[in-house]
């Protein structure tokens, strides 16, 4: 049985009633039955009953009760039709305190007579016309579980007809809804835990027990006041208002759109209100403020202010003259729909009208509150196409934008135009009236917000107007707190707002955080308050628009914050963009990178690999685990690494940097931006400036084993000094002319800044020549340890040290020693000068292998042919070594040599042991190193020859090309010993041999063999020397000294007054081919002379007499340079190891017998004279002073005509 009855009779139509139970509860019951549009309104019948009848419009009967109200029941009767007469229609709307709809259930429903459609039974049969009782046909009971707070019951005519017919209500029952509390979750004086379990609130108040009862709530939407005490406070679900009161309080919002006060102590009641500002209200202004405002009073140009309660709303509109909009108090029917105005019933007919003319207008209306006010509603209608423009901003205390929300008519357009993510601007497609959904735009803001400012434009060029409602929002009450609590507010999910206040408080931010409002208090402080979002494990960007104001975004959530000095980041990889003030923040693990622009900053990387960047200001940057990079920019800056292989940056110094780093991590620092910074410790390495930096390290292990280089210098721009010391450290110069020393430790050193570069040389139609060349000039040096070095571009010499070292040289012609052990070199491009030193190396003197073979091209395709003429020297150890493209020297050393001299060219030295030696492409000169040990030669395509052969090689003269390879035996004799070719067979080509060289020594006894293949031509073994016919017989030329008397062709026996030699080496005649010796074989000259094979300097005039020089010289007997001689067959230039040229002097010059033929002299010239060494010279200048004058030069005259080289051709020898 229910506690209450309302009795139609007893009470009547219309008043304000209280009805009392049988338990003696009583409740407030208004009850509104207004006229309709029809001139009709419900009465009470003869029966007693609520009744109506012939309606043509919606005519309704209000009952609003004071409190909730639940399991309510009457019955309707006599809800009907009757075709062509009457059709009755009845919709019943239940409400909540939040203005929610509650169901409503009909039952007893006679579906041959009526059809139910939500909360609304029509008629569609005339049924019973009793409407006194339950029973009859067409009477229908209406159910409400509730709670309740409101009720309406609308009569109407139906869709068939109309007209309604006659229907009526019988009385109501119902209970008080069931209340646990005020409302409010209480905490005590103490340290209380206030969550689901707790059971401490003197009322009963639960959280989330879905026992919300003050207007605004809802569900699990609870109001907690922690009270005194240290409280943990977590709200769970809901909407919830949390107020920790008094002491350092835990306040966590949990999931929903949360209001967190740190240390206000909360209401009594609601802590917010639902108020409006309304233009209806505002003063009359035709009446000096006397009386409320008229329809049609003028507004523009004034500044209005309304106290709606609990803020003070301040509406400036603009001057009519200066923007051309005119503005007005309306009273026609505007759009009102969607705005929240929570107990009051938002006025359709109240808004400002703000018209423009012909085009003419442009104008800002601003709405300031005294206090932040939250869940700001209103509308701006009739936005019409081509004309109107309208544009929202929000702003919160501290004059930040905020979010606006708008949503638009089907006939509007929104955009973005402001610094704000979100649309912010609304232009029309279509035109329609004050009261038309299409052309209106529903502004909602969450807020806080302390000002809104509305731009109307006139953007066409007919007239516009629009019309802004009423404005709505919640403004907070809030109970006085001690301001001086250090509290934990934590919002969770949701759209929650929190007030730190006083204390030094924490504002908890976690993954998928929302659109939180957070504002941290400035009083009673002494650390400050903290954003924290430790416990997140999403990226976050923290961007402080001002000091102590930012924004912190991650994913599509975006919370702003103000009143917070210090933030604190988590796991993911963050992003930090500081103000001008004085930033703090510790940004968690992952790899962060924060700026914290202008101002005296502190930022702590911790774990990852961080970038920290000061700016301007006196900062410090404290790097924590993990491989990190400070910039610390102007200013005095301290910088601490912690763990991991942390880096000070200073590429953007305006000046010179000097740095040297100590065994503790610390440093001194001078110079540009480093200049009075301070370090304190775990600083591993530097990135210099552009200048000419000086970067010295510390000589010992690393700041921490776990870093992988002990010191890490980039010299970038400039010509830099970079000292490594000891340990593995990591050098790079940059570009310029840079000086690096590695030290102890396996280095990693890079002097240049391109692998490839531009090449000194150029390279036509694929590089152009370096236009300067001497840019990069490094100079390296590795020391102890396995060191890898790269020098790249220019003319670079480079110290390996001891160590297995990896060497590459880059472009151009560098100057490489690999020192000791067993080092990896490349020469790379250029004419390199490579010594292996001590160790088994391996050196490229071209390019890495990893560059394709076709890079190599041969010298008669070859643009540049001088890019790549290496000398090589393996020293000692066992080497292998690649010569690559171009003319190379290659010697071997000591050692087991594998030797491949590539294309071109190439002159090679085995050295000692038993090498291993391909000539490849190209005339190579291969020399076995006549050594006891087992060389293995192969000559390859073109002509090669071979030198130093001894017994136990074999040589491979190769096919292909110019197959003429030569075998020259000189030299290679046992001592008193002799040979015999052997064996010998014409070779698989057909135009050579193969067969075995067999020595003998002095003794005839075998002296061991040389085998050969591919051979074309064998140089035999001579005796040694030249013979000169003396009145004493033949002598040998190297056993002539001054004094000696020797037969001329002229002059009869004649006194040697001088005698001097030159020794030329491989290397010398590798360099300067013209100056070969000149093989003159035996016959050659006609006659049978010479008698013996002769070999003379390629100036060494030759005596030339027969009928052709009588013929062609008018002279008998001439001189002919043996050089001029040649023919390739009997008299050729030859490739050989080393020769001296002897020379003697007479007071004339004289023709004498060489090998049985006659030859010249020394005949002194000019040209002659500047090729000696000094002390020849000098020497014949003391013996013959007249030489030293051109005329004495010329009285010298020769012995004979000498022949030019075209006249020594017409010869044919």
């Amino acid at each position: 049985m229910s506690d209450f009855l309302l009795d139609w009779s007893a009470l009547g139509a219309d008043g304000l009633f209280s009805l009392f139970s049988s338990g003696g509860d009583n409740v407030g019951v208004s009850i509104s039955t207004p006229t309709s549009g029809c001139n009709t309104s419900f009465f009470i019948d003869g029966n007693g009953n609520l009744a109506s009848n012939d309606v043509t419009q919606a005519t309704t009967t209000i009952l609003t009760f004071d409190e909730a109200v639940s399991d309510v029941s009457f019955s309707l009767y006599d809800v009907d039709a009757a075709h062509g007469q009457w059709d009755d229609k009845v919709t019943i709307l239940a409400y909540d305190a939040d203005g929610n709809l509650v169901p409503v259930d009909f039952s007893n429903v006679n579906t041959s007579l009526q059809t139910v459609n939500g909360n609304t039974i029509e008629g569609t049969t005339n049924g019973d016309t009793d409407t006194n009782g339950a029973g009859d046909t067409d009477t229908v009971d209406v159910t409400i579980a509730g709670p309740i707070v409101r009720l309406e019951i609308i009569h109407d005519n139906g869709d068939s007809y109309h007209e309604s017919g006659y229907i009526s209500v019988s009385d109501l029952s119902f209970n008080l809804a069931d209340v646990l509390g005020d409302g409010i979750v209480e905490g005590t004086e103490g340290g209380d835990i206030i969550d689901g379990t707790y059971l401490g609130d003197p009322d009963g108040d639960l959280i989330d027990a879905l026992d919300a009862v003050l207007p605004g709530e809802v569900g699990n939407d609870d109001i907690v006041t922690a009270g005194a005490g240290n409280d943990w406070v977590d709200g769970a679900d809901g909407n919830d208002e949390i107020f920790g009161g008094t002491d350092h309080d835990t306040l966590i919002g949990g999931v929903g759109d949360d209001v967190i006060f740190g240390d206000s102590s909360g209401p009594d009641g609601d802590p917010t209100v639902r108020e409006s500002f309304n233009w209806s209200k505002l003063p009359d202004q035709d009446y000096y403020g006397y009386g409320t405002v008229d329809d049609g009073d003028d507004l523009e140009g004034l500044t209005l202010s309304q106290n709606t309660g609990t803020v003070t709303v301040t509406v400036s509109t603009p001057d009519d003259y200066a923007s051309g909009l005119d503005t007005e108090f309306e009273t026609q029917t505007i759009n009102v729909a969607g705005i929240d105005g929570g107990d009051e019933t938002v006025n359709s007919h109240s808004s400002l009208e703000s018209f423009g003319s012909h085009g003419n207008g442009d104008g800002t209306y601003v709405v300031e509150f005294s206090d932040s006010v939250t869940n700001v509603d209103f509308r701006v209608n009739d936005i019409d196409a081509n004309r109107g423009q309208v544009t929202i901003r929000a702003y919160d205390a501290d004059g930040n934008l905020i979010p606006v929300t708008l949503t638009a008519g089907s006939d509007l357009i929104l955009s973005d135009t402001d610094a704000q993510a979100g649309d912010d601007t609304a232009l029309a497609t279509g035109n329609g009236d004050s009261d038309d959904s299409n052309n209106s735009l529903l502004v909602e803001i969450a807020g806080p917000v302390s000002r809104i400012e509305i731009d109307h434009v006139n953007a066409g060029t007919e007239n516009t107007a629009i019309y802004i409602s009423d404005i709505f929002f919640d403004a907070t009450i809030a109970g006085p707190g001690d301001a001086t609590g250090n509290d934990v507010l934590a919002g969770g999910l949701g759209a929650d707002a929190l007030f730190g206040e006083g204390g030094d408080d924490l504002f908890v931010v976690e993954n998928g955080f929302g659109a939180d409002t957070i504002v941290g208090g400035e009083t009673g402080e002494y650390n400050g308050d903290f954003l924290d979002a430790r416990s997140m494990t999403d990226d976050a960007n923290v961007v402080l628009s001002a000091p102590e104001t930012g924004t912190i975004t991650s994913g599509g959530d975006t919370a702003q914050f103000s009143e917070i000095e210090n933030i604190l980041l988590g796991s993911g990889d963050d992003t930090l963009t500081g103000s001008t003030g004085n930033d703090v923040a510790a940004l968690g693990a992952g790899s962060d990178a924060a700026s914290a622009g202008e101002g005296d900053d502190s930022l702590w990387g911790e774990a990852g690999d961080d970038t920290l960047t000061g700016g301007a200001g006196v900062n410090y940057l404290d790097g924590g685990d993990g491989d990190d990079v400070f910039v610390g920019g102007e200013g005095a800056d301290g910088f601490s690494g912690g763990r991991g292989q942390d880096n000070i940056d200073y590429s953007s110094s305006d000046e010179a940097v000097n740095v040297q780093l100590f065994n503790d991590g610390t440093g001194t620092l001078s110079g540009g931006d480093a200049a009075n910074d301070t370090v304190f410790g775990g600083i591993d390495g530097v990135i210099g400036s552009e200048f000419n930096d000086t970067l010295v390290g510390f000589d010992a292990s690393s700041t921490n084993p776990d870093d992988t280089f002990t010191n890490e210098f980039f010299g970038e721009g400039g010509d830099d000094y970079i000292d490594g010391a000891g340990g593995g450290d990591l050098l790079d110069g940059g570009l310029g002319n840079d000086t690096i020393l590695g030290g102890d430790g396996d280095d990693t050193i890079s002097a240049g800044v391109d692998q490839l570069g531009a090449p000194d040389l150029g390279y036509p139609g694929l590089f152009d020549a370096d236009d300067n060349p001497t840019d990069d000039l490094d100079s390296v040096d590795g020391g102890a340890g396995n060191d890898i070095i790269f020098t790249g571009d220019d003319a670079d010499t480079i110290l390996g040290g001891t160590g297995n070292d990896t060497i590459d040289g880059g472009v151009d012609a560098d100057v490489i020693s690999g020192g000791d052990d067993n080092d990896y070199i490349v020469g790379g491009e250029g004419a390199d000068d490579i010594s292996g030193d001590d160790g088994d190396d391996t050196i490229y003197g071209g390019l890495d292998p990893s560059f394709p073979d076709s890079l190599n091209i041969v010298d008669a395709l070859d643009a540049v042919q001088n890019n790549g003429t290496d000398t090589i020297d393996g020293g000692a150890g066992n080497d292998l070594i690649f010569g690559q493209d171009d003319d190379d020297l290659i010697d071997g050393g000591t050692g087991n040599d594998t030797i491949d001299g590539g294309i071109d060219e190439d002159t090679i030295f085995g050295g000692t042991g038993a090498d291993s030696i391909i000539g490849g492409q190209g005339d190579d000169l291969i020399d076995a190193g006549f050594d006891t040990d087992a060389d293995v030669l192969r000559g390859n395509e073109d002509a090669d020859t071979f030198t130093g052969a001894t017994a136990g090689d074999t040589v491979f003269g190769g096919s292909g090309g110019d197959d003429n390879d030569t075998l020259d035996l000189r030299g290679t004799l046992p001592t008193g010993g002799s040979y015999i070719l052997t064996n010998l067979t014409t070779d698989s080509d057909g135009n050579g041999f193969d067969g075995t060289v067999q020595y003998f020594d002095a003794s005839g006894a075998d002296a061991g063999t040389v085998q050969f293949n591919n051979i074309e031509n064998v140089i035999p073994c001579f005796t040694p020397g030249t013979t000169i016919a003396t009145p004493r017989g033949e002598v040998l030329v190297e056993t002539l000294r001054e004094g000696d008397k020797v037969i001329t062709r002229d002059n009869g026996i004649q006194e040697i007054r001088w005698v001097g030699e030159r020794a030329l080496d491989g290397r010398e005649l590798s360099k300067a081919r013209h100056l070969r010796p000149i093989m003159i074989k035996a016959g050659s000259l006609g006659q049978g002379l010479p008698e013996r094979d002769m070999l003379v300097s390629p100036n060494h005039r030759v005596l030339v007499s027969n009928d052709r020089t009588a013929l062609y010289f008018e002279e008998r007997e001439v001189l002919v340079a043996a050089k001029h001689l040649v023919n390739n067959s009997s008299i050729q230039a030859l490739d050989t190891t080393g020769t001296t040229y002897i020379h003697f002097m007479f007071d004339q010059h004289e023709v004498v017998l060489s090998n049985g033929s006659w030859t010249e002299s020394f005949q002194p010239g000019d040209y002659t004279l500047k090729g000696m060494g000094n002390a020849q010279r000098n020497e014949i200048f003391e013996l013959f002073p007249e030489l030293q004058s051109d005329q004495g030069l010329q009285d010298y005259t020769a012995a004979r005509k000498t022949l030019k080289r075209h006249e020594a051709k017409i010869l044919q020898l």
